[in-house]
């Protein structure tokens, strides 16, 4: 049933656009007339200014833009999202030490203001009045910045030192602009320590605050402790009016606009499954009576395009490309409709035996059952409209128009959703994947946080594919994730690399969460320790080398990531040649059963080359073993089909070019044709015979030698 595996997919990325140039809806009109008013505000009290929207409806972008247009002399910035920090203390505590930190690197006046705001600090956290009005856990967390004034003799007065503060501010002729982002992403307390610092401090002149949050969310955590829903959003709503001076929601995108967008990045996904169509007449019905409506924002639409690879490659062509996009939209967008799609099968479906009994009663039943399906659905209407489309047999219980059904024998030809061994096939391969995700995915973080040492044996029966995808639903939880069990995990998840295969995504998926374990602290400093730990207990020479690899810095590499640097280049200098001197102490045998052993090889050839190759040599001259590894780990196989044949031929590649490099070329071939004269093959396993043959054929000039697949 799976597909044929084809070139790499690149997702659509749901990072925010960082550039005017970016701006595929228009929305930099808004944001010039936003970063307008933050500048042009009164100025001798603070303003707020709220960017509002749902989840995925461009806030970040948008404000991205605003500071585009902020890129002026008198304007200082500082962006600030509390959910990359850990913890209501941390949030207050960053915010006001990234706020000095920021202002010191200014020139003039903005320094002795950097100093005014950590003594104005440290007397709020002295005042015991304050804490009715901030918190007590918001006066906890600015304590400690009240000990420096009380170190130096200095009685805090809050008093006093706002009154410093604002004559130093108002002494500034430019703007401070603060962005606090992702405000809805946190827990209701934290969401709530957050406006009341706002609040707090939103009145110190020359301050504009710019926060971007789902309205929705941030006055339900506002509303508490009311309980009744509509009575909670009204009283959050008032305590958010009397912060907020001026809000500007993210403008919802025209139905054809967003439509135009879908398709642009269905289109996109579908690149690289050419064999696969759409048929017009399908496309348009799909997209014009249902996905248009559904699909509300930009993140939706690439939600559901990203869906689509994964589901053909497990699909194949056993369902119609049409109904699978269906499908699979419905899945993403509104999961619990689709979670009970297999209850209600033969509803959907027009299960012939229920052609039985009263035909009104039944459609009743059927009607009520739909009712039950539809009721957290988002949409309704378009969800309802969706599965007219997928399933027109439904037609009386759906109560909506559905397309045109074609005769049974072309629905069955076409592979049409409405087929149930169609509807089947996909729920089955859907379900058992998504039940063992479901199953084990709250579980497997439970373990990976708590007992990371139990986690491999608890992995043990996962195939690569599911390994893989459990490791991708893992990266969801990354807010769960806490500084104190990140070396722990991380150190547990790198083995697992090995047993993923050819899986790119599973592979990515191993460093991402590593990235993300390592990313809770949010200090810099420590997470460089943390870096320099993983280094330490990892569990063997090729895992050193991803930790480099990963998380070092590499200012050569052609595909450099400073975002994933984690250590600086003078450590990532240190850790490679601690890594070296490692490989060079090690046993041949030893070196034999490592993953990478090519890479570690290779590693000893970088400070001095014809050393380093001298040194290769004599290590595979002590042990056959290293030789074999060496040539197992240079190899590929690739994958091809015969017309007529059912058979898939897997052919063995050697990169014969980076032996070479490893061994010298005459020495390459002198020592391949020798193993092989006395070598066992018995004892050897298909995969390291295949290997071992086509390296002989090279050394010999038998066949041309591969060229190198990096």
């Amino acid at each position: 049933m799976d597909a044929e595996p084809q070139a790499a997919q690149r997702l659509a990325s749901d990072a925010p656009i960082g550039e005017r140039g970016e701006d595929l809806f228009g929305r930099d009109r808004i944001a010039r007339r936003v970063a307008a008013e933050a500048v042009t505000a009164p100025a001798d009290a603070g303003f707020v200014i709220a960017l509002t929207g749902p989840w995925g409806s461009g806030k970040t972008s948008l404000g991205n833009l605003v500071q585009q247009h902020l890129d002026e002399p008198k304007v200082v910035t500082l962006t600030f999202n509390p959910w990359l920090v850990s913890g209501v203390e941390d949030v207050v505590g960053r915010f006001l030490g990234e706020l000095a930190a920021v202002l010191g690197r200014q020139d003039g006046k903005l320094q002795q203001v950097a100093g005014k705001v950590a003594r104005y600090a440290g007397a709020l956290s002295s005042v015991a009045s304050v804490a009715p009005a901030i918190g007590p856990q918001l006066a906890a967390a600015i304590r400690g910045l009240g000990q420096l004034a009380a170190a130096s003799g200095e009685i805090p007065s809050l008093h006093e030192r706002r009154a410093e503060l604002v004559e130093a501010l108002e002494g500034f002729e430019g703007r401070i602009v603060v962005f606090l982002d992702d405000i809805d992403r946190l827990v209701d307390e934290e969401i709530r320590e957050i406006v009341r610092l706002v609040k707090l401090v939103g009145d110190l002149p020359r301050l504009t605050y710019l926060l971007a949050f789902d309205r929705e969310r941030v006055e339900q955590a506002l509303g508490a402790p009311e309980t009744d829903p509509v009575r909670r959003r009204e009283r959050g709503r008032a305590y958010l009016e009397k912060i907020v001076q001026s809000r500007h929601d993210v403008p919802p995108l025209r139905a054809g606009t967003i439509a135009r967008f879908l398709e642009e990045q269905i289109t996109a996904a579908l690149a690289p499954y050419p064999d696969r169509h759409l048929h017009e007449e399908d496309w348009l019905n799909m997209l014009g009576l249902a996905l248009r409506d559904m699909v509300a924002t930009p993140r939706d639409a690439k939600r559901v395009a990203n869906a689509l690879p994964a589901a053909i490659e497990v699909i194949g062509d056993e369902m119609a490309l049409i109904d699978l996009i269906g499908l699979e939209a419905l899945s993403v967008l509104e999961p619990d409709v689709h979670a009970g799609l297999a209850a209600m099968s033969d509803v959907l479906l027009g299960d012939v035996f229920r052609f039985l009994g009263d035909p009104g009663r039944r459609r009743e039943e059927d009607q009520r059952r739909v009712e039950g399906l539809l009721v957290g659905a988002r949409a309704p209407d378009a969800t309802r409209a969706l599965l007219g489309q997928l399933f027109p047999r439904a037609a009386d219980a759906l109560q909506v128009g559905v397309r045109g059904r074609r005769e049974d024998t072309a629905e069955r030809r076409e592979r049409r959703a409405s087929e149930p061994d169609v509807l089947f096939t996909y729920l089955h391969a859907t379900l058992d994947d998504d039940a063992l995700a479901t199953a084990e995915v709250e579980q497997t973080l439970e373990l990976l946080l708590g007992e990371p040492e139990a986690l491999a044996q608890a992995l043990e029966g996962h195939s690569a594919k599911g390994l893989a995808t459990l490791l991708d639903r893992l990266t969801d939880y990354a807010n769960r994730f806490q500084p104190q069990h990140a070396v722990s995990a991380a150190a547990a998840l790198m083995p697992l690399e090995s047993r993923l295969g050819d899986d790119g995504q599973g592979m990515w998926s191993v460093r991402q969460l590593a990235s993300l374990l390592l990313l809770s602290e949010p200090d810099r400093e420590k997470r460089a320790t943390m870096v320099e730990e993983l280094f330490e207990i990892a569990s063997d020479l090729s895992q050193r080398a991803r930790v480099i690899s990963w998380f070092g810095t590499h200012p050569e590499s052609e595909h450099r990531d400073p975002d994933a640097e984690m250590v600086d280049e003078e450590a990532t200098r240190g850790l490679e040649y601690d890594l070296r001197r490692r490989v060079a102490e090690a046993p041949a045998g030893a070196l034999a059963e490592e993953t990478k052993v090519d890479e570690l090889l290779l590693a000893l050839l970088r400070s001095d080359e014809e050393a380093g190759r001298a040194a290769v040599i004599d290590k595979v001259s002590d042990d056959d073993r290293l030789l074999h590894a060496l040539l197992r780990a240079c190899s590929t196989y690739l994958s091809s089909h015969v017309a007529g044949q059912a058979v898939v031929r897997r052919t063995v590649r050697v990169r014969w070019t980076r032996l070479s490099k490893l061994l010298g070329e005459e020495e390459l071939r002198r020592r391949v044709i020798d193993l092989d004269s006395r070598v066992d093959r018995a004892t050897l396993d298909p995969e390291a015979v295949a290997a071992l043959e086509r390296a002989v054929a090279i050394a010999r000039d038998e066949v041309e030698r591969d060229p190198d697949i990096e």
